[in-house]
């Protein structure tokens, strides 16, 4: 089974253009490249984050046996960015929880998030990170929160893109962290370095669809410079450990 551990929904935040692909279409594209399973979350990262896990929390119900929702949170919310939490894994059945500290402006690390990592870790669920080599979103930030918060599991979503080297050897060093391919740094050793690096069962497929190329995404594992063990592992068994899927 594989499982696209980072996709979206809605209008791109970004403003490149309205987004036309609904979950049909996705399901389409979803269907054409054997991907049975997707983790979505909304684009509505800063204007209205609870209408936009409203507005996955709906598709999810449309399609459960497709796709399953990770919320939306901005720690400069709080206090109630935590109680958006609970809302999220107890009345929308959320799966997981998406942080974006580069569009958000606030360190990954800041004590700002502490607050919501807390409420995360009593409900056991992955938390999706943004992580670029920007000062907000470095993965040496979310590796200090991570250290924090030890029984959090923490993925850091395009593996840090050019940091990807401090996001392989920060998923090696920290047993609740990993790694999302989505996006990542497009040279042939990226993958293999991480692998070998972070070992292949600290890696998780994604593809940021809508807004990346899918099949893309897809075929930079498939095709990609490392063993079809490791391959089997990141496509799908890896992100079903870590949503606990039986």
């Amino acid at each position: 089974m594989i499982i696209d551990f980072h996709a979206h929904v809605g209008r791109s935040w970004m403003g490149w253009e309205e987004n036309t692909i609904g979950p049909e279409e996705m399901l389409r594209i979803y269907d054409a490249c054997g991907i049975e399973k997707a983790c979505i979350s909304s684009w509505n990262l800063s204007y209205d984050p609870i209408a936009g896990n409203d507005e996955v929390a709906e598709i999810v119900r449309r399609y459960p046996d497709r796709f399953m929702g990770f919320g939306v949170i901005s720690p400069r919310w709080s206090p109630q960015a935590a109680d958006e939490v609970d809302r999220c894994i107890n009345d929308l059945g959320m799966k997981g929880i998406k942080m974006h500290p580069s569009l958000n402006s606030w360190p990954g690390d800041s004590p700002i998030v502490y607050p919501v990592m807390e409420r995360i870790e009593k409900y056991g669920v992955p938390v999706l990170f943004h992580t670029w080599n920007d000062d907000f979103s470095h993965p040496q930030r979310i590796g200090n929160l991570a250290r924090k918060f030890p029984k959090v599991k923490v993925v850091m979503g395009h593996m840090g893109f050019e940091a990807f080297y401090d996001a392989a050897f920060l998923a090696e060093e920290l047993p609740n962290v990993y790694l999302d391919t989505t996006g990542f740094y497009n040279e042939v050793r990226t993958l293999r370095e991480v692998v070998r690096i972070a070992g292949a069962e600290k890696v998780v497929f994604g593809t940021d669809g809508p807004a990346l190329n899918i099949p893309v995404e897809l075929a930079k594992i498939v095709q990609g410079d490392i063993s079809e063990q490791a391959k089997e592992m990141i496509l799908g068994p890896n992100a079903a450990k870590l949503l606990g899927l039986k």
